[in-house]
């Protein structure tokens, strides 16, 4: 064996894994999935092919369909710390951990609401947290015109952070439906995801405290009714699966439903668009069995990143 190589060996056997897993990270330049910025790792993980949310939260949301709807105090209850804090260094080194019938579906729990709140700006960002709470006040005394506003602001997100949110909305919603078993109703799911989602760039207690009714409140909105709020052509919340009678109807919008938010897309964001692959069309069927269709809006992420990032092999 060559002098170098045999080096290799002999240090890393000397090294922990989680020190082996740092040097990984650092000499393959790959940037971490934790609390790096969502839209980057959108546009990293297109080589991979088309997905409604970044990969760890899919492989999170595939296992606990498959194995945790049923588990009591699904998201409430904490999972292994020193397990969560391994898939996360796993996840961060490049390496898709596999979960199987022995992991501990709290513990991939936990992962996910990690990530969400690991993310250096939440899914409704800082700038329009204002917005969101206001609208969240307006809901408890005109829910029909709140929840039309709502649904305004929602399509005023950037296009990773609607898609993300569209997708967890649509998971809890499903996780909800089993709340006989797991005991987690919408307003359990929204006390614990609320503060994920929502939350102030000042976090001092009094912000914190002061909003989170509303938190609890509009997160519950988002679950209870997601199919219509992110509807970009609206649809009726009364159809079978609302769970409220006085859920407020979804209006058919007349050409483009946020006509001055938006301006029409010229052929070169189209064109961009196509290339972003998150159409509907594109997105592959297997996954439309669960997956609500994704916006197609443009990134502002400029593509320069994507450009970078392709020389890269995958890790």
């Amino acid at each position: 064996m060559p002098e170098n190589k045999a080096t290799v060996c002999r240090t890393s056997s000397y090294l922990s894994h989680p020190a082996y897993r740092k040097i990984k990270r650092v000499l393959s330049f790959r940037r971490r999935v934790f609390g790096q910025r969502l839209e980057e790792t959108v546009l990293y993980e297109r080589r991979y092919g088309v997905h409604m949310a970044p990969l760890v939260v899919e492989q999170c949301v595939d296992f606990i369909r498959e194995r945790g709807l049923l588990e009591v105090g699904l998201f409430r209850q904490p999972g292994q710390a020193t397990l969560v804090k391994e898939l996360q260094d796993a996840f961060d080194a490049g390496e898709k951990p596999s979960f199987d019938s022995s992991t501990d579906v709290h513990t991939v729990a936990s992962l996910l609401k990690l990530y969400l709140r690991e993310l250096p700006e939440p899914l409704v960002p800082f700038s329009r947290y204002q917005d969101f709470l206001l609208c969240g006040k307006n809901i408890s005394s005109e829910r029909k015109q709140g929840l039309t506003a709502l649904q305004h602001l929602l399509h005023e997100l950037p296009v990773a952070n609607f898609n993300l949110l569209n997708y967890i909305c649509q998971f809890l919603n499903e996780v909800q439906s089993y709340s006989s078993s797991n005991k987690m109703s919408t307003q359990n799911l929204a006390t614990v995801f609320g503060p994920n989602i929502l939350r102030p760039k000042a976090e001092d207690p009094e912000s914190i405290i002061g909003g989170a009714a509303v938190v609890q409140q509009l997160m519950s909105e988002l679950i209870r009714e997601h199919q219509c709020l992110f509807s970009r052509e609206g649809g009726n919340v009364d159809a079978p699966g609302s769970s409220r009678p006085d859920s407020y109807p979804c209006h058919r919008w007349k050409g483009d439903p946020f006509e001055g938010a938006h301006t029409q897309p010229t052929a070169q964001a189209q064109s961009h668009d196509s290339r972003l692959g998150i159409t509907a069309e594109h997105l592959p069927q297997q996954q439309l069995a669960h997956h609500p269709s994704p916006c197609s809006r443009q990134l502002s992420l400029p593509l320069i990143a994507e450009r970078r990032g392709s020389a890269q092999k995958p890790v």
